[in-house]
């Protein structure tokens, strides 16, 4: 009896991780090139990461906004562990940054929803002109590859043609990982460079016998 609660410990344990997901909401985040209230980024925005299990069971929840980012941002433990990591990445540039931006690069992730308003204006109007249908081509691809069959999506890119330089972005989004394609993306890449060390590895056994 022992032995079998101990198996669907074990199981539970395992399905809770292969289910594991983080789901990223953000709302209400305005960006502008113009200070407003002498900020460049509204106050009143929030982003928040949830941490289920099974789809929809949460055992987590973390909300960041401005007055939460203001009091990391004056805490001397956080910026000493800043400070800590960016120093263990610059003495290890070939280690683990290399890894982290391959895995965040790979790794696949959905879009639940996205609304996004966008104004752009500079100086030359022509080059407006060439930077709007360039940046809505951009939008739609990345949209095409991440979003889901059932998704909420409202996007706007307006060009300003005032003569100066403008920009304002406002957006909303609700973004999932799951834990398993993280996993499955690390195997990936641990797979092909066990390929590429093999493959170095053969060439230069080749070479070393070619003299004989």
């Amino acid at each position: 009896m022992v032995f079998l609660f101990v198996i669907l410990i074990f199981l539970f344990l395992i399905l809770s991780i292969l289910t594991l997901k983080i789901e990223i909401e953000v709302v209400n985040l305005k960006i502008s090139s113009k200070k407003i209230k002498g900020k460049y980024i509204n106050s009143n925005f929030e982003i928040s990461i949830v941490i289920s299990i099974f789809e929809k069971i949460h055992i987590g929840k973390i909300v960041i906004d401005e007055e939460k980012l203001v009091k990391l941002s004056t805490n001397k433990k956080y910026k000493s562990k800043i400070d800590k990591i960016n120093r263990e990445i610059i003495n290890n540039e070939n280690n683990i940054d290399r890894k982290i931006f391959e895995i965040a690069k790979k790794v696949r992730f959905n879009i639940k929803k996205i609304e996004l308003y966008i104004e752009l204006g500079t100086e030359n109007a022509a080059l407006t002109a060439l930077i709007i249908p360039f940046l809505s081509t951009i939008v739609v691809l990345f949209l095409k590859k991440y979003l889901e069959k059932e998704y909420t999506l409202n996007f706007e890119i307006k060009p300003i043609y005032i003569d100066k330089n403008i920009f304002n972005f406002n957006f909303e989004g609700i973004f999932e990982i799951k834990l398993i394609h993280i996993i499955d993306t690390i195997c990936k890449i641990r797979k092909e460079r066990k390929g590429e060390k093999y493959e170095r590895t053969s060439n230069r056994r080749s070479y070393d016998y070619s003299y004989e």
